[in-house]
């Protein structure tokens, strides 16, 4: 009974990737012994291999004679179709080793909007030195960033306002601070460091979202402005709407200063309090030598670079 159900199961799923390997050896030498020799098998062995290749497919492959081995009709039918099958799983094979490495060498980077700029470009020669790596670009916000570096969801991740701890480690790359940035004409466009208190009667727009908001929130109340007067929107090009039409002073981060300067809006830098915070990289702490070489190659460049750019 077990071996009638092994039997069929043989049937249901078809010749093995080494019955396959044997039957062409002994096809292509028609000599159990060289194509043994070949494999690195016995000849028995061999011989034990075929028959069940033979029963498998309920017919001989090959006829015998004490002299010479010839492919029955049937074996000369199907030899293509079996040579055909065991390429095709060898190419398998070699695409799950190449889909293994290349997960080997994928690296995963993630950073908040208004930081892009300061990375792209260290990222980029970095990969380019690199061409078999593949890179995955995410953007996110802080509050999320630090949990995904934590996770392992993410090798490296560029950040505000993240602090070393036993699982993070850490490397300033910059400042930010926030600005606030007005149309040519508006009558904040002269002024070389107001106070904040300067700009509570003066309808505002800010981002809605990240720790930024908050801050902003806080020192606005501090200097009794007139809440009403602030505005939240969800898209950097709506804020940038709004502040060309010559009435809202736009609150952003100083790390914009590329995309605000091009469409000619003038950054004015509030102080009292000056609200800033700091860039970082951040990524997994690790005992010596257990960071995955990539992820540790590209950690060390960006420190060194990017410390550089900013």
């Amino acid at each position: 009974m077990t071996d009638d159900k092994g039997a069929r199961r043989s049937r249901q799923y078809g010749p093995t990737p080494r019955q396959l390997a044997y039957f062409k050896e002994v096809a292509h030498h028609l000599s159990f012994r060289n194509a043994a020799s070949v494999l690195s098998l016995s000849q028995p062995a061999l011989t034990s291999a075929i028959q069940e290749l033979e029963s498998l497919v309920g017919t001989r492959l090959f006829d015998r004679g004490t002299r010479s081995v010839q492919l029955t009709p049937s074996g000369k039918a199907i030899r293509p179709q079996m040579e055909w099958m065991l390429s095709n799983y060898l190419l398998g094979v070699q695409g799950i080793e190449q889909m293994l490495q290349r997960g080997e060498d994928m690296l995963r980077i993630a950073y908040v909007p208004a930081a892009a700029q300061l990375a792209a470009a260290s990222i980029i020669q970095w990969q380019r030195a690199r061409p078999m790596t593949m890179l995955q670009w995410t953007d996110m916000g802080d509050h999320l960033l630090a949990a995904a570096v934590e996770g392992g969801e993410v090798d490296i991740g560029l950040g505000l306002g993240f602090t070393a701890s036993e699982t993070l480690e850490t490397q300033l790359i910059a400042q930010e601070q926030v600005v606030a940035i007005v149309a040519p004409h508006h009558v904040l466009a002269k002024k070389q460091s107001p106070q904040w208190i300067e700009l509570r009667n003066h309808p505002l727009v800010m981002l809605s979202h990240g720790h930024q908001q908050q801050a902003i929130m806080r020192s606005m109340e501090q200097s009794d402005s007139d809440m009403a007067l602030v505005k939240s929107v969800s898209h950097i090009e709506s804020l940038y709407a709004m502040v060309e039409t010559g009435m809202y002073v736009g609150l952003v981060s100083s790390l914009y200063e590329a995309c605000y300067r091009a469409r000619g809006f003038v950054a004015v830098k509030a102080q009292s309090p000056a609200l800033t915070r700091y860039v970082s990289l951040v990524t997994r702490k690790c005992l010596p030598g257990a960071r995955r070489p990539i992820v540790q190659d590209c950690w060390e460049y960006l420190c060194m670079h990017m410390k550089k750019v900013a």
